[in-house]
C-alpha cells in the first residue's frame, strides 16, 4: 500500500512543477506584456515546488533510486551489503523521526498564533500575505511520516532479499 502511495505522490510532484513552469510563464507574459504583474505567483510556485520537493523523498525510495554510495558495498558480498542496509535503516530512522518531531512542533506553532483573542496563523510575509507556512509545514509532516513508513519498508524488503 505504501508503494502505491508513493508512486502517486510522485505523479503529483510532476504535475506541481508543471503546474509551477506554466504559472512562471503565465506571470512574465502578464507582467511585461501586460504590464499587470501579480502579487500571488511567485508565493504559488514556491508553495508548489517546496511540497513536490518534500513528497517526492518516498517515491524516490519506493524505487530505490536515493543517492547512495554503491560502490563501497557492491559485489563485496552479501553481509557487508545487509550490514550497510541496516546501518543506512537506522541512521534514517533516526533522521526522519527528529525531522518529524521539529517539523510537527513548527507546524504547530504556525497555527497556534493570536493576536489579541484572534487567530492569526504565520503568514508569508510578502504582498499577498496568506498563510502558507503552515501549509508547507503540515506538508512536510505528512512527507516525513510516508518518508520514514517508505523507507523502514523497502530497506527490510531489501534485506530479506526481495528487490522493489
Amino acid at each position: 500500500m505504501i508503494d502505491r502511495i508513493s508512486e502517486r505522490l510522485g505523479s503529483f510532484t510532476g504535475y506541481a512543477y508543471l503546474g509551477a513552469a506554466v504559472l512562471i510563464w503565465g506571470e512574465v507574459f502578464v507582467r511585461y506584456f501586460l504590464r499587470a504583474p501579480t502579487s500571488w505567483t511567485q508565493e504559488v510556485v514556491i508553495a508548489l515546488c517546496a511540497s513536490a520537493f518534500l513528497l517526492g523523498g518516498s517515491t524516490v525510495m519506493s524505487r530505490f533510486q536515493h543517492i547512495r554510495i554503491g560502490f563501497v558495498v557492491d559485489g563485496r558480498g552479501k553481509a557487508l551489503e545487509r550490514l550497510s542496509l541496516t546501518l543506512s535503516l537506522a541512521a534514517g530512522v533516526v533522521f526522519l523521526t527528529g525531522l518529524f518531531w521539529g517539523a510537527l512542533w513548527q507546524f504547530v506553532d504556525s497555527v497556534s498564533m493570536h493576536d489579541g483573542g484572534r487567530w492569526m496563523p504565520e503568514t508569508t510575509g510578502r504582498a499577498w500575505d496568506v498563510p502558507l507556512p503552515p501549509v508547507i509545514r503540515l506538508v512536510l509532516v505528512v512527507a516525513t511520516v510516508l518518508f520514514l513508513v517508505q523507507t523502514c519498508v523497502t530497506v527490510l524488503r531489501r534485506m530479506v532479499g526481495r528487490r522493489s
